[in-house]
């Protein structure tokens, strides 16, 4: 199962360095798909973590429909929305200034 590969794969510690602690939780989304949130506690004696680091191993992209046909009907159908932004500020995407499209991944240190 794909969910169990992923937090095996976190818990080795080859991605993030060793890791303290682990926390998820999953949800059905009104179409009923699953998604999962995770929360990992990261040791400070291991690696540092980079914004490089987080956009090698985590990413969310529409499928190339040349590539990955079905893939990419499956993404549109189940889980895009739209239109919003300049087409649609109303949409319920829109109600929340945090969910602005980011070009860059941050890291804050807290």
């Amino acid at each position: 199962m794909k969910l169990e590969q992923l937090l095996d794969d976190l818990r080795s510690g080859l991605i993030f360095g060793p890791i303290s602690a682990i926390l998820y939780s999953i949800e059905f989304q009104k179409r009923g798909l699953p998604h999962m949130h995770i929360l990992t506690w990261i040791e400070k004696s291991g690696k540092e973590i980079t914004s490089e680091t987080i956009d090698f191993w985590i990413s969310a992209e529409i499928p190339d429909p040349t590539i990955d046909p079905l893939g990419y009907v499956l993404v549109a159908e189940h889980m895009m929305h739209g239109p919003c932004g300049d087409k649609n500020w109303n949409c319920p995407c829109m109600k929340r200034a945090y969910n602005k499209l980011q070009s860059t991944t941050a890291v804050y240190d807290s």
